[in-house]
């Protein structure tokens, strides 16, 4: 790939990420604060804490499909294998991260 197709991309995707990156821990203090701006944000966050807190991989709801929960779990859990403590807050920044990129 030609070095000048590639640059448009990256410039892209430095605004794109400049702009969201700051807004990800906009309201992300708890799960009610969440849901007070976006339910469905709040639901997935719920099923992952779900499958984070009882071990499992059976997912009830599959509105946005198992990828959607499992990419999350999967950081979430690296991040629990550092011995970093486990709060709402931190299942909320990883869904929002996952979701950005």
């Amino acid at each position: 790939m030609k070095q000048g197709k590639f640059f448009p991309f990256l410039v892209c995707m430095m605004l794109f990420l400049g702009l969201v990156v700051p807004l990800i821990p906009v309201g992300a203090d708890d799960i009610r604060m969440v849901d007070v701006f976006s339910a469905d944000e709040a639901a997935a966050v719920a099923v992952v804490s779900y499958l984070y807190r009882n071990q499992t991989l059976e997912v009830e709801t599959f509105s946005y499909g198992g990828l959607f929960y499992y990419v999350p779990l999967v950081l979430l859990k690296i991040w629990g294998w550092v011995g970093a403590p486990m709060a709402e807050r931190v299942m909320i920044l990883g869904m929002r991260g996952v979701c950005a990129l």
